[in-house]
């Protein structure tokens, strides 16, 4: 392999990311995504979030939700793709988690793009 060819391993970055989600941590989180990333509704398509600002207030609204905190349950990487299927909980229902597949595109050590699909409407 060329040495300019360098193997890009994305998950490092997504772990990193979910330790902040974890922590409400707003700064660190949004650190993970480059400066124009967007996160889509799967399968809609309908563009959730686009660049820092619109992530910024998203996230600050969900890490206002007391307890709130992530369990990755399982895990797929396939080139710079993540596939997460997470358990997300609070604490109004610590023992009934939702469902939700997280598909992460990483470009570099950022998140470029992400799509989120949920087994609730809301």
């Amino acid at each position: 392999m060329p040495e300019d060819n360098k193997l890009i391993i994305p998950h490092p970055v997504i772990d990193s990311q979910v330790q902040a989600y974890n922590k409400h941590n707003l700064d660190a989180f949004c650190a993970h995504y480059q400066d124009d990333a967007s996160l889509y509704l799967h399968p809609s398509g309908e563009l959730l979030v686009q660049g820092q600002a619109e992530l910024r207030q998203r996230y600050a609204k969900s890490f206002a939700i007391p307890g709130l905190r992530v369990i990755i349950a399982s895990r797929l990487l396939v080139g710079t793709l993540v596939i997460d299927e997470e358990l997300i909980y609070t604490d109004e229902n610590p023992d009934l988690p939702r469902r939700a597949v997280l598909i992460y595109e990483v470009a570099g050590s950022l998140i470029r793009r992400a799509w989120i699909c949920r087994d609730d409407p809301g």
